[in-house]
């Protein structure tokens, strides 16, 4: 027996991917593009806030050199398509206009909201409510007004962590979506050469300070430091002997090929914490912080901090790692993240939720 067909009409009142570089707009296009393949038809639109889509049109122009999209502007229209799913992308004027006017003449089978607390605060909520709707959450929201609830069929999160901090008493309604990356980020074509302990987007939240600490009080060690899409850094690790700064890649195979250990001191509350799941695709240890989404993926693959903010836990941690019995102890333990996460069983999980409803 076939499986029927959805009409699916996501709507994120916020920046597409590639303005929006993080885990949460890739694992949408992840999702997205695994339903397309399915016989199911999208329609997506988000929304860009300060540019005029012209303005939107030129800096886009300028990002296809980064990632792999096709740009379309025409008749006051702009697209950005990749691969078999297109962003419909208007201004904060004609986002509201444009829902509307989908949801009148088209009634779609199922409404995907990514979560964003504007959206939740200024849609007409009466144009949804013959709809089947689902909310997908990527953050942890403090503040929720359980009340804004009401019309969504389905809550989803990221992270049983993010469930239980939301919706403690709740414990059957809202599924759990881990946002997987896909294994292209495993490296099976360039030499393994381990010599680096790598960092990823340097700034404050993700516990540049600490990094930049660690480095300096061990000089005999080589870090990598890979910028974030937009180039920005926030220590001088510039100063530093043993400190590699590249620039963000898209193939991060390569970065993980002369990784020996990840470093993850984030000093925000993660979620989720996908990047932990590509450094055990690779075999490689990680450091990190001992809360949220990095604590519930953790399997033993590598070792957790307590105190975060202690560089002196930091380093003992470090050392503790890099012990040849605990460090191999630690990899033969990434195979447990591998048989656990794949971006596989998640988006046929998402697609179960939504032939369901």
């Amino acid at each position: 027996m076939s499986k029927k067909s959805l009409s699916i009409f996501y709507i994120y009142y916020g920046p597409p991917f590639p303005f929006s570089v993080n885990g949460a707009a890739i694992f949408d296009l992840d999702l997205l593009s695994y339903l397309s393949t399915q016989n199911h038809t999208l329609h997506c639109i988000t929304c860009i806030f300060d540019n005029s889509k012209e303005k939107a049109f030129n800096e886009l122009k300028k990002m296809q050199n980064k990632f792999n999209f096709t740009l379309d502007f025409n008749e006051n229209q702009l697209t950005i398509t990749f691969k078999s799913v297109t962003f419909h992308i208007y201004d904060n004027k004609e986002f509201f206009q444009a829902c509307d006017t989908y949801v009148r003449t088209h009634t779609p089978s199922i409404i995907w909201h990514r979560y964003s607390e504007a959206w939740i605060q200024k849609a007409d909520w009466s144009l949804f409510a013959s709809q089947t709707n689902i909310l997908f959450f990527t953050e942890h929201i403090a503040s929720l007004n359980h009340d804004h609830l009401i019309p969504f069929n389905k809550l989803i999160l990221n992270s049983q962590y993010l469930k239980k901090a939301m919706f403690p008493k709740k414990r059957n309604l809202p599924a759990v979506i881990h946002p997987v990356p896909d294994e292209s980020c495993r490296n099976i074509k360039h030499p393994f050469n381990p010599q680096f302990i790598l960092f990823f987007n340097p700034n404050i939240r993700k516990g540049s300070d600490i990094v930049f600490k660690l480095a300096k009080q061990n000089p005999h060690l080589q870090f990598m430091i890979v910028k974030g899409w937009w180039g920005y850094i926030d220590q001088p690790f510039e100063t530093l002997n043993n400190v590699l700064i590249v620039p963000p890649q898209e193939d991060v195979s390569e970065i993980y090929s002369y990784s020996k250990l990840l470093l993850f001191p984030s000093q925000a509350i993660e979620s989720f914490g996908r990047i932990q799941i590509e450094a055990a695709y690779n075999n490689i240890p990680m450091l990190g912080s001992k809360n949220g989404g990095i604590e519930e993926i953790f399997n033993g693959n590598g070792l957790l901090v307590d105190d975060i903010t202690s560089i002196d836990e930091w380093q003992h941690k470090l050392d503790a790692l890099l012990e040849p019995t605990c460090y191999n102890r630690c990899v033969n333990r990434c195979k447990t993240i591998q048989k656990k996460y794949s971006l596989k069983m998640e988006t046929k999980k998402f697609e179960t939720i939504l032939l369901n409803l």
